[in-house]
Formats: structure tokens, C-alpha cells, sequence
């Protein structure tokens, strides 16, 4: 027995650390379960990148102080001995305030390394602040906005709270320029601080319960335990609470609020790499649509359609199966497949007969973006009567393609058909429209396998005849093989919008920063893994060689220089 207990000491340590390694940060606790949002900032992660001394040496502290926020820099610079444990999670929440309708309650919390360097450093860098102690905790009132209050584990900061006072005003009469008006009598609510709730409230925050506590929900623990530099968490029941109170779910009905969002959530981690910022997000369906959320992530968009797609000149492009399977699902169990076939019965149709003209895959590209320049245009009766001459203004030009996937030739040809009874098209030739009585070189052009619409003819036929397999390689890999995606070059977007900031020499600054910083971006995914439907973002920088935080933080910095500059050119 003696030698079992040696065995299972070693592993018994080495299943604690993996499990410490794996779990949350103990003041996650004090988050309560009906947070809204909740944004955890690991400082522990991001400190690895990034000192404090590239921060608080930077120009954006000048840049602060000129805007009036004169304490913000100092205490910044001062931030290592505010007795905050910057090695691990600082976490952000908002909550719906249950006292007023669709109003909500902001707090933060971060781990305390030493509580007696905290309450020096508020009263170093917040003078006159009156510290007490309520509760065993420390706590005070810091611009009369903001309560904290502190132990030797955990600071939380939160909203003051307030109560409304109504007051009336009795009708009077006013004077202005010797004449008498009157004015009608009126009533309005004043906010006042209510420091007895405030510390009512704060108790609350302190008083840590398994049933109240966010920390056992095993959706916002498995985000966490991913170990992002970001996170985000959102609950639509929280949300759906608050628009409720706020009266934007009257509508809805409560049933069917409770049906989409009951127990559905948003969870997002952001990453700072080098050369890019990554982002992994999962959307927890309701278990009520969580069949839906499946059939919606079963199948990627057409690969042919995606490679079809013109290449040259590429800004943007998106791909999509919107499965008609999933579409009818969700319609049927909000309740409204009867009601919107008896609504179509009079075009002789039904639900079925919409759903199964489409295939669900839809694609579309952006191209050839650029500024180009025109002289305003004003009829010459305007100019006369108000003296107003004409100057060049700057507009976008491009050229794009949309394009969908036919399930059934026949059905879609019968939706064209009504789309021109209500005017909405305008059949130009066989098989060809144009918008209803729009004068635009916009085409659609039905064929065999695919409904495309172009920004002009020229485009829309070009689509039908291209060649599958010489697209672009970029959306090879971000927009095929996956549900949904969407791909972007930024810097071809930039590049083209720089000619706008040529007049201002600051603006040129600004503007040439930017267009020197991002690549591309990408947002792909959809697939239903782990209970979610699983989306990858990534927004490239052009210097794969600096971590993406640091780069930012120098934009900011050329930023606030711009700023600068555009100030001293308005002074004559």
C-alpha cells in the first residue's frame, strides 16, 4: 500500500500542474453569469510582446495630455507599481441593469499583487481621494463616476449607480427682446449618484456563488483555457434580456426570443502574431436551433463557382452556401412556413418552390477599384440663381460580379418572371434583365447552371464562359473548402484611396501609415465542430518580420504626429 501512494504522488503532481495550467484565473469568480460581454485582456500573454516602456515613451502620451487628460500618462508610466498582477487576466463585463429599461451596468476586474501598492497608487495619482473600509474591503469614489473597491486578491471597479429624480417644472413665462412668451410646464428625471446602492451593489460583486458566477460555464472556460491575448464573450440570453426590456422584442414574443437565443453565446480569442492579428470565433446555437446550426455548417460553397470568379484586378471576393435546407428548417420552426406559403400561394408558389430555385451557393468579387475624379454636377439654372460653380469631387469606381448557383432552371425562370410583373426587373433580351428603372449598365444574365449579375454586360458573360481552375490562387485557399468565405486585399483598397489625402500634407502622412500597414484580411469558416459553428479571421500586415501589436502601436504614433501637423497647418 506504502509503494502505491509513492506511485501516485508523482502523477498526482504532475495532473495538478497540467490542471492549473488549464483552468481559469481565480478572479474570473467575481463575473457573473448574466454578464452581457465579457473581454478579457491577458496581460500575461501580451507582456511577452510588448514592455511597458515602448508604451509609455511613446508620442501618444503628448498627444493625450493635449486633449486636457493630463493624470492618464503619469499614471500609466507608473502602472508597474500599481500592485496590479499584470501576469495574468484583466476582464472587462457589461451587464443588463434590471432597475432601468435597456440600460446596463460596465465593470472591470483585475488580480491585486499587493493591495497596500494599489491604495498608494490612488492616492498618488487621485489626490483628495477619501479611502474607507466597508466590509473588509477598501473602496472609494474616484470623479464621482466610478466606485472601487479592493481586497488582497481582486480590484473591481464598476459604475456608480444612480437613482432617478423626477422633476416639474411649473409653466412661467419668458422674456427675449422685450417681448413675453410663455412656457409650458415639464417633467424630467436627473441622474443622482446613490452611493448606498454603489455599495449595496459592490457587496454583490464581492459575494462569489457557483450559481451567480460566470466561472461554471463550461463554454466561457473553454475559451479561456485557449490562452488568446483577447477574448470576447457574448450571451444573446443577456442581450435578448435587455432589448426586451427595452421593448425591441414586443414583436418577438417571448416564446420565440427564448427559442433563437436561450443558452446561445458568441465566443472570440484574438491573437497578436508576427506579421498578423488571428482570431478564432464560435457561435453556440440555442439548443432549440442547434439542428439548424448543423445543416448550416454541412457543406462548403462550390468550389467551380469560387474558381470562376475573374482574377485580374481582385480587391475583394465571397463565397457562401446558404443552405435552402437549413433556410426551410429555421423558417418552420419559428413558426412561419404556413404563413409565408399562404402568402406566396397567390403567385402560384410556396416556400419549397423559392428555396429549391437556388443550390444555396453564392459568390461575388470586387475589381479594379479605384478613385477617380469629376466635376460636381450642378444644372446651370442652380448656378445662376445661387452663384455656385462647380469643383472636382472624388468618387469610387469598380467593377463587380454576383453570382449564384441554380438548383432548378425552371423554378428560377418562374421567379424572374414575377420579379418583372413587379417591376423590379426589366427583360432586356432573352434570358437577360436590368433593373426595374434604374439606367444603369448593370446585367443579369440567366444561364444553364448559374444566375450572374455584373456590372455590366461584358462582365456578367464573361463570368458564364470562364474556365474553372484558373482562378485566383488567394481564394483557393481562403474562400473554397469552407462554408462561407470572405477574402479582401486591403492594400489595394488603400493604395487607391491615397489619391484623396494628396491636397493635405498631413493627411498624405496619415493615409501613406495606413497603406504601408495591411496586407490582406480573411474571415472563413462555418463548419459545425464541438457544438459551434467555427469561424478563422486574420487581418495581415504588409512586415511579416514585428509582432502585429507592435506595429500598431507605431501607427498610432504616426497618427498622433499627423494630428499634430494637421493642427499647426490650420494656424495662419
Amino acid at each position: 500500500m506504502t509503494r502505491f501512494f509513492r506511485n501516485l504522488l508523482p502523477a498526482s503532481v504532475l495532473l495538478f500542474f497540467l490542471a492549473s495550467c488549464h483552468s481559469l484565473p481565480d478572479h474570473a469568480k467575481y463575473i457573473p453569469k448574466d454578464a452581457m460581454v465579457v473581454v478579457g485582456i491577458h496581460t500575461g500573454e501580451m507582456r511577452k510582446e510588448l514592455a511597458w516602456s515602448a508604451v509609455t515613451g511613446s508620442k501618444l502620451f503628448d498627444e493625450m495630455k493635449e486633449r486636457g487628460n493630463e493624470k492618464a500618462p503619469e499614471m500609466l508610466k507608473d502602472i508597474e507599481n500599481a500592485g496590479i498582477d499584470f501576469g495574468s487576466v484583466i476582464y472587462f463585463y457589461t451587464k443588463p441593469d434590471k432597475r432601468f429599461k435597456g440600460e446596463m451596468q460596465t465593470a472591470m476586474i483585475m488580480p491585486v499583487s499587493d493591495s497596500k501598492k494599489l491604495s498608494a497608487f490612488i492616492q498618488k495619482h487621485v489626490p483628495g481621494v477619501d479611502i474607507q473600509t466597508i466590509n473588509g474591503r477598501s473602496e472609494t469614489t474616484v470623479d464621482g463616476k466610478m466606485q472601487l473597491a479592493w481586497t488582497d486578491k481582486v480590484l473591481i471597479g464598476m459604475n456608480l449607480i444612480v437613482r432617478k429624480v423626477e422633476h416639474q417644472e411649473s409653466a412661467s413665462m419668458d422674456t427675449a427682446g422685450g417681448e413675453t412668451w410663455p412656457r409650458d410646464a415639464y417633467t424630467y428625471n436627473e441622474d443622482v449618484p446613490d452611493s448606498a446602492a454603489s455599495i449595496a451593489e459592490m457587496d454583490l460583486a464581492f459575494k462569489v456563488d457557483k450559481a451567480t458566477s460566470i466561472a461554471d460555464n463550461s463554454r466561457f472556460k473553454t475559451l479561456e483555457n485557449e490562452n488568446h491575448d483577447i477574448t470576447f464573450w457574448l450571451s444573446y440570453d443577456a442581450m435578448g434580456e435587455m432589448m426586451g426590456n427595452n421593448g425591441g422584442l414586443g414583436m418577438m414574443g417571448a416564446g420565440m426570443a427564448n427559442m433563437l437565443w436561450s443558452k446561445s453565446a458568441m465566443a472570440m480569442g484574438v491573437d497578436f502574431k508576427k506579421g498578423s492579428i488571428d482570431a478564432e470565433m464560435k457561435y453556440y446555437s440555442s439548443d432549440s436551433m442547434k439542428a439548424v446550426a448543423q445543416e448550416f455548417g454541412k457543406k462548403d460553397v462550390d468550389k467551380e463557382l469560387v474558381e470562376r470568379l475573374p482574377a485580374t484586378g481582385l480587391n475583394a471576393a465571397l463565397g457562401y452556401h446558404l443552405s435552402p435546407t437549413a433556410l426551410r428548417m429555421m423558417v418552420d420552426k419559428m413558426g412561419l412556413l404556413g404563413m409565408a406559403n399562404i402568402a406566396l400561394m397567390e403567385k402560384g408558389m410556396n416556400v419549397d418552390d423559392i428555396l429549391g430555385a437556388f443550390s444555396g451557393d453564392i459568390v461575388a468579387s470586387l475589381n479594379n477599384f479605384k478613385m477617380e475624379s469629376k466635376m460636381q454636377e450642378i444644372d446651370s439654372a442652380t448656378q445662376a440663381e445661387y452663384g455656385m460653380t462647380p469643383y472636382p469631387i472624388t468618387i469610387p469606381k469598380m467593377d463587380f460580379v454576383v453570382a449564384l448557383k441554380l438548383g432548378d432552371r425552371v423554378k428560377m425562370t418562374k421567379l424572374l418572371g414575377i420579379a418583372v410583373e413587379l417591376e423590379a426587373l426589366k427583360q432586356t433580351a432573352p434570358n437577360t434583365y436590368t433593373l426595374g428603372n434604374v439606367t444603369t449598365p448593370y446585367t443579369m444574365i440567366l444561364g444553364e447552371k448559374y444566375l450572374v449579375f455584373g456590372a455590366t454586360p461584358e462582365l456578367a458573360t464573361a463570368f458564364l464562359k470562364a474556365t474553372p481552375g484558373k482562378g485566383s490562387a488567394a481564394l483557393d485557399e481562403r474562400v473554397a473548402g469552407h462554408v462561407m468565405g470572405m477574402w479582401a486585399d486591403i492594400h489595394s483598397f488603400t493604395e487607391a484611396a491615397n489619391s484623396i489625402a494628396k491636397e493635405s500634407s498631413s493627411d498624405s502622412v496619415a493615409m501613406n501609415a495606413v497603406k504601408n500597414l495591411f496586407s490582406t484580411a480573411y474571415i472563413n469558416g462555418g463548419a459545425f465542430k464541438g457544438g459551434a459553428n467555427v469561424y478563422n479571421m486574420s487581418l495581415g500586415f504588409i512586415n511579416k518580420e514585428e509582432n502585429s501589436l507592435v506595429q500598431l502601436l507605431h501607427l498610432a504614433q504616426q497618427l498622433a504626429a499627423s494630428n499634430s501637423k494637421a493642427k499647426e497647418e490650420m494656424i495662419p
